[in-house]
């Protein structure tokens, strides 16, 4: 019996957690031993509570031990990650499959991200061949490796085409694993469909994704404007870009109803599409979700800013099982306008759409491809060790970190932390909340008093999960226990790693006390919150650098 285990802790609802637990309840009907591993409070974790599938738990930084020989599958964006979070005995052999399940998987890593997510594939190959040379060369090595050993695959053309151009990969051939969809105990809507009345659109409000919606938003707003059409549309999903989306819908007076209904899951979501939607605009796992059930499907481009031009195109009409590309490398646009998609055709798209589906990403057919390639000779855990150790990836270096730094290190710049941190204190002055602890010992605290050191407030030190007293940074440190001694107003988090587990942990224990504790990431979401790790990550290297 093979040993199946799949890698993606999470805590968020996404289409790829879905997957893999799709998948795995499919391949233990067909008689494999299968695992999935992730965190304590993870999504995938609480799914499967009913099930009899294994959920290992995997608490960062603790290494996951695999005792027994495997097949590990996880997305290509955590290749780096997998030599680090595991320990396997010598003798056993962990068998590597990657599947890349967003175009920028094999890119993101890198410490620069945030200033090029927009850019086009030649744009970033000139900017990373020059900051991360030899972690370029190695990297794209790497990953032709992984190609020719049978252990990354794609799931669609645009996660094949986007890094091919950012790296010279020598593929040959696409190797594709389509995503799937769970089988639906709906029958199809096609013939149901009256009059298009209820739109919706599916999906995170990522900061990818988030222009994209902005964009539908307005375009089928045009649209009921010039037809004169009462439409309403309903937004399903959540995220951290959400506070966009909010200022968009109080910007202006619109001609469409629009109805924010934040994340449904799985059966609830897909009776709210079968009863109530009648044209679906998506990208990625939420396209196949409303087709599956009939529901006319558009797919939209993801961008990371302000879109001018849309490509639109029903899901039946794309290639190589494409679920939607970037706005950036659009080109020989067919549609670009709602009335373009000839909506009179309604019933023949729905049935189109319904057959797509079914053509092409049942759970089955993808299940099946999987295990063509579990019998194959594949790279391995092992192999993926002595690569790195004689080939090096540092996606962090001197060069990024300094442009990290000069990027937002202005007086004038909203996101320079120095002035993240005075609005925070205002914020806690503006409460009366004078009297402060810091939580965290270590670097990431450091790093924030070097930026600002709350001069207004009473810093009255600082302290962490452990028993300890003692001294830090010229402040006393105390012990978790003393907490309830001290005159304190709030606490502040200092950690991005264990943040959510320290407030979850002692939030209600410190309300009781008349203390607020303050998780700086979860209260700041957004680019904001990206902009404080940014520039504490930043001081932790340079300063590193400069102790050395």
């Amino acid at each position: 019996m093979k040993r199946i285990i799949f890698f993606y802790p999470t805590e968020e609802v996404n289409g790829v957690a879905n997957q893999f637990i799709w998948l795995a309840k499919y391949l233990q009907k067909k008689g494999y031993d299968v695992s999935l591993i992730d965190s304590k409070e993870g999504y995938i974790k609480n799914e499967l509570i009913a099930s009899n599938i294994e959920v290992i738990e995997y608490s960062y930084p603790n290494k996951i031990y695999l005792h027994e020989e495997c097949i590990l599958v996880a997305p290509a964006s955590h290749i780096h990650r997998v030599p680090l979070e595991f320990e396997i005995p010598e003798e056993k052999k962990v068998k590597l499959i990657f599947w890349s399940l967003h175009p920028h998987n094999l890119v993101w890593e890198y410490g620069i991200w945030g200033f090029i997510k927009s850019f086009k594939p030649f744009e970033m190959k000139e900017i990373l061949t020059k900051i991360f040379p030899e972690t370029f060369e190695n990297y794209t090595q790497l990953i032709n490796t992984l190609y020719h050993h049978n252990s990354l695959y794609f799931m669609d053309q645009s996660n094949f085409d986007f890094p091919k151009q950012v790296y010279n990969i020598c593929l040959e051939c696409e190797k594709y694993i389509p995503i799937a969809v769970k089988n639906s105990s709906y029958k199809a809507k096609a013939l149901k469909i009256v009059e298009i009345k209820n739109y919706a659109w599916v999906g995170r409000l990522s900061d990818d994704k988030v222009y994209s919606l902005i964009k539908v938003l307005n375009d089928v707003d045009q649209y009921a404007k010039e037809k004169n059409k009462e439409i309403n549309f309903y937004i399903i999903g959540s995220g951290s870009y959400e506070f966009l989306l909010k200022k968009e819908l109080e910007s202006k007076k619109w001609n469409i109803n629009i109805v924010n209904l934040g994340t449904l899951k799985n059966n609830d979501l897909s009776q709210f599409l079968f009863e109530k939607i009648d044209l679906l605009f998506a990208m990625g796992t939420s396209c196949l979700e409303a087709a599956k059930l009939g529901i006319p499907t558009v797919l939209v481009n993801a961008s990371n800013s302000r879109v001018e031009l849309m490509e639109y195109k029903w899901l039946y009409e794309t290639k190589n099982y494409s679920l939607g590309s970037f706005v950036e490398l659009q080109n020989n646009v067919k549609y670009s306008s709602i009335d373009e998609l000839k909506l009179e055709k309604i019933k023949i798209h729905s049935e189109k759409c319904f057959e797509y589906v079914n053509k092409y990403h049942t759970i089955g057919q993808v299940a099946t491809m999987f295990e063509e390639i579990f019998d194959k000779e594949l790279f391995t855990l092992s192999d993926l060790r002595v690569f790195i150790e004689h080939s090096p990836l540092n996606f962090n270096n001197f060069a990024s970190n300094l442009i990290v730094r000069g990027y937002y290190m202005n007086d004038a710049n909203n996101l320079y932390l120095s002035n993240i941190l005075k609005d925070i204190e205002k914020e806690f002055l503006e409460k009366k909340l004078k009297k402060l602890l810091i939580w965290g010992v270590g670097s990431h605290s450091k790093a924030l008093l070097k930026f600002y050191d709350f001069a207004n407030m009473e810093l009255k030190g600082f302290t962490d999960s452990s028993d300890s007293i003692g001294e830090f940074l010229n402040y006393p440190k105390y012990s978790v226990d003393d907490i309830g001694d001290l005159d304190i107003d709030v606490i502040l988090i200092s950690s991005l790693t264990y943040e959510k587990k320290i407030y979850d942990k002692f939030y209600k224990k410190m309300l009781s006390r008349g203390i607020i504790m303050y998780p700086i990431y979860k209260a700041n979401e957004g680019i904001v919150a990206t902009a404080i790790w940014n520039q504490v990550s930043s001081e932790i290297y340079l300063c590193d650098e400069e102790g050395r």
